[in-house]
């Protein structure tokens, strides 16, 4: 099996891995709001209320949608973006009704009652975290994974929640676009990146917070 080590972006020993035949393998990041006070949350809205004027129901979901929600990740599981750090493991149905008694919030998009889109956060030590989110690939590209990411926001926002953060946003395009225009800042500043790419010969970086943790593979 190939040996993995992590570090962040700063760390030293990036060298010394490199010097024993260590290379980079991926590369993640990720992001940070602080909501203003009071905070302006129009832009976030909009995400739910464009799902909402297409037919969808977007809404915090209750233990009773586990079944469903165990369907849903069973069905993304393979489309999770995978680094030597972070990785979406298969499901199981246990585990997916742990979430609700963990104290998890999930948020969920409903076509017809249907789940369609679903995002899993919770509130560490005052910060909103989304801990995954996914769309069923027949959904994709209406801008769902954005409306349940906005309702975690929305709802954590309301019980006073002012810094939220999110990761893995590489990987996925339009969600980091979304949070873009919601005022997230990226925590993949070029001097990390730079650095890390002068420490070994390929980049393969694996973090959700700054600084960033790079994920080493060894030949």
């Amino acid at each position: 099996m190939n040996d993995v080590q992590i570090i962040r972006a700063e760390d030293a020993r990036g060298i010394a891995f490199e010097a024993d035949g260590y290379v980079l393998v991926g590369e993640s990041w990720g992001a940070r709001l602080r909501l203003s006070e009071p905070p302006d949350l129009m832009k976030i809205r909009q995400a739910v209320m464009r799902a909402e004027q297409s037919g969808i129901t977007v809404q915090e979901l209750p233990v009773e949608y586990a079944d469903a929600l165990y369907d849903l990740e069973l069905a993304n599981n393979a489309d999770y973006p995978y680094t030597p750090a972070t990785f979406q493991v298969p499901p199981e149905r246990d585990a997916i009704r742990g979430l609700w008694q963990s104290g998890k919030r999930i948020f969920g998009a409903l076509d017809g009652g249907v789940l369609v889109a679903a995002a899993v956060g919770q509130i560490v030590d005052g910060v909103g975290d989304n801990d995954f989110a996914s769309v069923l690939e027949s959904h994709r590209g209406r801008g769902l994974g954005a409306a349940v990411a906005a309702l975690s926001i929305l709802t954590f926002a309301a019980e006073g929640v002012r810094m939220f953060s999110a990761g893995e946003l590489q990987s996925m395009p339009p969600v980091s676009a979304s949070c873009s225009r919601w005022g997230f800042t990226s925590k993949n500043d070029g001097g990390a990146i730079r650095e890390a790419e002068r420490a070994a010969s390929k980049c393969a970086v694996s973090f959700h917070a700054t600084p960033a943790p790079i994920g080493f593979l060894s030949q």
